[in-house]
């Protein structure tokens, strides 16, 4: 997890979660990334994410192009 945990950690209960700092190699070892946000002006780091071939899934709001994400919907279908 990166950034602020604006929602608490009670909105995880159940998942396992890594808090990391950007950085080198900050990257390394994630599959995908959650990113329920309803607004995001700025994606710098999801677009390096995709970029570095994380999956990136996130709402329509993610201020990122058609095909650079996937719904969330598809992460919570497996």
């Amino acid at each position: 997890m990166f950034g602020a945990m604006l929602e608490g950690a009670e909105a995880w209960a159940g998942v396992t979660i890594e808090r990391r700092g950007f950085g080198p190699n900050c990257l390394d070892g994630i599959g995908a990334i959650l990113h329920p946000a309803a607004l995001t002006a700025q994606p710098r780091r999801l677009l390096q994410a995709a970029a570095s071939g994380v999956a990136v899934y996130a709402t329509a709001a993610c201020g990122m192009d058609p095909g650079e994400w996937r719904p969330l919907e598809d992460f919570r279908r497996g």
